[in-house]
């Protein structure tokens, strides 16, 4: 990645402003990224999954609202998003020592009447250090990797109301991944220390124009089963379960959600991961009104990733 593209993409959460900047940038990467790390269009064509490659896709079909991909969906109202993760060292489903770059940005409304998502929007960006290892344990094949990331969030109005919630972290997270015959299950379970994180209120936050904010706890954990219908064929089937608990403190309040997703993924010749699925979310909305009471939604959508 160059400088100019890792100036740009932090660009993407600094400045209200720069949403349509920072939607185009994401796109023109997916667009290049897509075809220079472009992962095996199908699974190897032995008895069991690749855990490396299914640990790097279970990022992509990660039920939390935070995976990096692009997609377009209904969730009480239309969203939808750009997304990636940028390699910097290393290819996305290597092993050994790994560094990348997931940005995502988001856009929704509140209201059900809007054919187009635009009303509020968060950004996300993060640098992530990763180290990953295939093993085999007796007959099956597995992959494990440890990761430390330095996170940014914040959430805004694009209608004009004040302020914006902000959340900085730092996590560390541990995936494991294990072939079960052609499928392949992967377990993930992340910490974070907020140290500058302010989610009470998006006027009281905006006025500390994101220097202010608590320092807190949060942990979640990702399940994601990634089923092969047939050997050989690129369609597949998934489920899966995110939840997170973020513990409250002064200028941090608590979010609790619990997230499942299910569908079918599919991945065509060097064209990235493509997916069709339905969720369901209950607990504490993310976005500008993360601080709201508890909800419970279903909705359906669409997502790509690579």
């Amino acid at each position: 990645m160059t400088t100019a593209g890792r100036k740009a993409s932090h660009k993407c959460v600094s400045s209200n402003r720069s949403i349509v900047r920072c939607v185009a940038f994401l796109l023109a990467f997916v667009s290049s990224g897509a075809r220079a790390s472009a992962q095996p269009v199908v699974r190897p064509a032995s008895t069991q999954a690749s855990p490396a490659q299914a640990q790097s896709d279970a990022r992509m079909l990660s039920a939390s609202p935070d995976a990096p991909v692009a997609s377009l969906g209904w969730r009480d109202t239309l969203r939808g998003a750009v997304g990636a993760r940028m390699p910097i060292v290393g290819a996305l489903a290597g092993t050994g020592f790994l560094l990348q770059l997931p940005a995502l940005i988001e856009l929704h409304n509140t209201s059900p009447t809007q054919a187009v998502p635009w009303e509020y929007w968060r950004g996300r960006l993060a640098i992530e250090a990763i180290y990953r290892r295939e093993v085999t344990l007796g007959a099956r094949k597995a992959a494990f990797a440890g990761a430390f990331a330095v996170e940014h969030e914040s959430d805004h109005s694009s209608k004009g109301h004040p302020g914006f919630v902000n959340l900085n972290s730092l996590s560390l997270r541990g995936d494991s991944t294990v072939a079960l015959g052609i499928h392949a299950l992967t377990v993930a379970l992340v910490t974070r220390l907020h140290v500058l994180t302010c989610t009470t209120d998006a006027v009281t936050c905006g006025n500390y124009g994101g220097k202010g904010g608590s320092v807190t706890f949060e942990t979640a954990m990702d399940v994601v089963f990634d089923g092969t219908f047939v050997k050989g064929y690129p369609y597949r089937f998934f489920v899966a379960l995110h939840g997170a608990w973020l513990v409250s403190n002064e200028l941090a309040t608590t979010e609790r959600r619990l997230v499942l997703d299910t569908g079918v993924a599919l991945r065509p010749a060097a064209q990235g991961l493509y997916q069709l699925y339905f969720t369901a979310l209950a607990g504490n909305e993310v976005g500008y009104y993360r601080m709201a009471p508890a909800v419970l939604q279903a909705g359906f959508g669409v997502r790509w990733g690579f």
